[in-house]
């Protein structure tokens, strides 16, 4: 038969130290974030507006809306038209006599 299991034993010397692994990236880092905004004129006709980032930066992302409350002006484009500019493209769906304006952001920074 069996006998009892005894103590655990000293633990042993440690091992060779292993090869250095490959270096790492530097990264990325972002660094002074801005919001710019650009709007239209104020009118009943069709338009687009284009803004873009300030020298040196990169855009981050970006959006768009109107001033319409009548539900009649379709926002038909809405998305970064460069790595530095997003642009908006708005429409009438329906005669308006009513004067509207777009206004297009773009969120920006310098990344490095």
């Amino acid at each position: 038969p069996a006998g009892a299991t005894g103590p655990q034993g000293p633990a042993g010397p440690t091992g060779a130290t292993g090869a250095q692994g490959p270096a790492g990236s530097d990264g990325t880092s972002v660094t002074g974030w801005e919001s710019v905004s650009l709007t239209s004129p104020s009118n009943s006709v069709g338009k687009t507006v284009s803004v873009s980032c300030g020298s040196g930066k990169k855009l981050l992302g970006g959006g768009g809306s109107t001033n319409d409350t009548g539900g009649k002006i379709n926002i038909v484009q809405n998305n970064p038209t460069s790595d530095t500019t997003w642009t908006v493209q708005a429409v009438e769906n329906a005669a308006e006599s009513d004067d509207w304006t777009i206004t297009a952001y773009a969120i920006c920074a310098t990344v490095q």
